[in-house]
């Protein structure tokens, strides 16, 4: 079990973090995820996200590039500081490299506000990822996790603190298994946890765990992420009853997506009372202690600044209807503010 987790500005103790967002991104291109959709009024590569678009935007996300994009440290020192006055004190970004991960702007973000910050070392999708690190083999790739975790990132003393996210896609490609595997093994070497991206709509989290699971990794030191897209009950219990941990991590996201054959969103998001509804459910069958919640911001209209509830939205809008929804406050404080730090601690 893990004592200590790298953030940007040095190592610490896990259990002196308090009130940790376990997923989230504070500069980020998802570019890869753009529709190119047309839609009437919208000039998809051009247009900035604006009070003239946000509707368009909440019925579909991925119709703007620059809502794709989160690139303004200043920009991000001000969310975070929002965050920071609703109680937070950690947030885990888990951009992956190849997608705008800036660990020298997390730092300055950090220093600025005094909340810690947690990179992560990861390959995203197949279709985000550097020619350089799609060559590698499993092996050279773990090489690199670890070095990122142990050494720095990029030429700089900053550390990795978890491994994550790991992308993977409507199926696993053959560069998203290998990095699975590459994270399995620097599990095995630094003891990091690891926090799997799957496609929102898919199910394909169980055979992540099996690939991981060839290497005896400790399932407590790995999460399935986007569960609460598209809820199915059978497959949510059944990751944690493989002893891994599963996230709620779309909390603010409402979109009801118009889909053709083709194209990348596979339909409707849950809303947010369905997903603490789902929570309570969950809770109530005994699996309190296996589920993360997050944010997931990764899209400009999320943030205060263009209209959106912010890094601050599971403490100021989220633990509130958790307790009007009749959430338990043990159940609330399990999966608030104890279980990142469980998760942070690994095997």
């Amino acid at each position: 079990m893990n004592t200590v987790i790298n953030t940007v500005t040095g190592a610490v103790s896990i259990d002196s973090l308090t009130t940790v967002l376990p997923h989230e991104h504070l500069l980020i291109n998802l570019g890869n995820q753009y529709s190119g959709k047309k839609v009437y009024g919208v000039d998809g590569e051009n247009d900035k996200v604006s009070l003239e678009n946000l509707g368009l935007l909440r019925r579909d996300c991925y119709i703007l590039r620059d809502n794709l994009l989160l690139d303004s440290t200043e920009t991000a020192t001000d969310e975070v500081l929002w965050f920071k006055r609703a109680g937070g004190g950690a947030i885990v970004d888990v951009t992956p490299c190849g997608v705008g991960r800036d660990v020298k702007a997390l730092r300055e973000i950090s220093l600025k506000t005094g909340v810690q910050i947690i990179a992560g070392t990861a390959l995203y999708t197949h279709d985000a990822i550097p020619e350089y690190l799609e060559k590698m083999s499993v092996e050279e790739l773990a090489d690199f996790f670890v070095s990122e975790l142990c050494e720095g990132i990029e030429g700089t003393d900053i550390k990795a603190g978890v491994i994550g996210e790991i992308g993977t896609s409507t199926e696993i490609y053959p560069v998203e298994e290998r990095a699975l595997r590459a994270a399995a093994l620097a599990n095995l070497k630094t003891g990091a946890p690891i926090l799997i991206h799957t496609y929102p709509w898919g199910k394909l989290g169980l055979k992540a765990l099996d690939i991981i699971a060839e290497y005896g990794v400790d399932m407590r030191s790995v999460c399935i992420c986007h569960v609460d897209v598209k809820f199915d009950v059978d497959y949510i219990k059944a990751i944690m009853d493989r002893g891994a941990w599963v996230e709620f991590d779309d909390f603010g996201k409402e979109f009801y997506i118009v889909t053709k054959p083709g194209e990348f969103a596979g339909g409707a998001f849950a809303s947010d009372v369905e997903r603490v509804r789902m929570l309570d459910r969950l809770c109530r069958d005994g699996y309190a202690d296996r589920i993360l919640a997050s944010n997931d911001i990764c899209l400009k209209m999320l943030l205060h600044k263009h209209g959106g509830f912010g890094y601050d939205h599971m403490l100021s809008n989220i633990r509130p209807m958790m307790e009007c929804e009749g959430m338990c406050e043990e159940h609330i404080s399990q999966i608030i503010d104890k279980n990142p730090i469980e998760f942070l601690k690994g095997r």
